[in-house]
């Protein structure tokens, strides 16, 4: 196959779920980001904050110059050139994709709340896609544009586990509204791609159908906002208790010194 063959990724047909799902390179996948995960967090651990700013900045420049090289590959190889053909490439449209820019945004500007929230999304959307992935993993070969889904969603991983283990990211829980607000915006914007700018096309953030399939007496976006809310909340509770827990023992051991 050739170079510019690779890129366009012609000709590259799907595989069913039981030939790739939890198949060989998916467990390798997996394997290479968890471990990644954790020998990265062990090593910056105890890293300055300088240290780690260095090291985000540059995680937010590869994933600036994946998302660039992508849309470029889409508008060179394209078969349409219709204004919403176009701005479909050209716009984040999937959670996933909408997390990556928030993180290369956030790192930028060095924003405390959108690094906050861009954890707590990068983590959420990219463990779904580790667990079920649908898209990469699922072609015959690994071209351009499913190298670019895999390493997009599994750098995002590793990313998302490091704001948190490092704490880059700062849940302090008089700040957690600020998080619920990006979320709503998110979802706000989400359901525009969806419903107004580009209608009949997808649920670009998994609001309006239920991607698992499952049956519910509650209306599922019901269901995914009440999960939302708990899924940020575990952050910042989580924060607040191990808080509580370590100003007692600090106050115990203070007494204890002065018997």
């Amino acid at each position: 196959m050739s170079f510019l063959g690779w890129l366009a990724g012609k000709n590259n047909p799907k595989l069913p779920k039981s030939e790739y799902l939890y198949g060989t390179r998916h467990l390798i996948v997996l394997g290479i980001v968890l471990v990644s995960a954790v020998v990265l967090s062990l090593i910056l651990r105890n890293k300055s904050q300088k240290t780690k700013k260095i090291f985000f900045k540059i995680c937010a420049s590869i994933f600036l110059f994946f998302e660039i090289a992508q849309r470029i590959v889409n508008l060179v190889f394209a078969d349409s050139y219709s204004f919403s053909w176009v701005m479909q490439k050209l716009l984040p449209l999937y959670f996933c994709s909408i997390a990556v820019v928030c993180i290369i945004i956030a790192i930028f500007t060095n924003f405390q709340p959108l690094i906050n929230a861009t954890a707590i999304m990068g983590l959420l959307v990219t463990t779904a896609y580790l667990l079920f992935p649908a898209t990469g993993l699922n072609k015959t070969y690994i071209s351009f544009d499913a190298f670019y889904s895999i390493s997009s969603h599994c750098f995002g991983f590793v990313v998302s586990v490091l704001l948190i283990t490092t704490r880059y990211a700062k849940f302090e829980f008089k700040d957690m509204w600020k998080t619920f607000v990006i979320f709503g915006i998110i979802i706000a914007y989400g359901l525009l791609t969806s419903l107004v700018f580009f209608p009949n096309t997808d649920d670009y953030v998994f609001i309006l159908k239920n991607p698992l399939e499952f049956e519910s007496i509650i209306p599922y976006p019901i269901i995914y906002i009440l999960f939302l809310g708990a899924w940020i909340s575990l952050f910042y509770v989580a924060e607040f208790s191990i808080g509580k827990i370590k100003q007692k023992r600090k106050e115990k051991k203070s007494i204890e010194k002065k018997i």
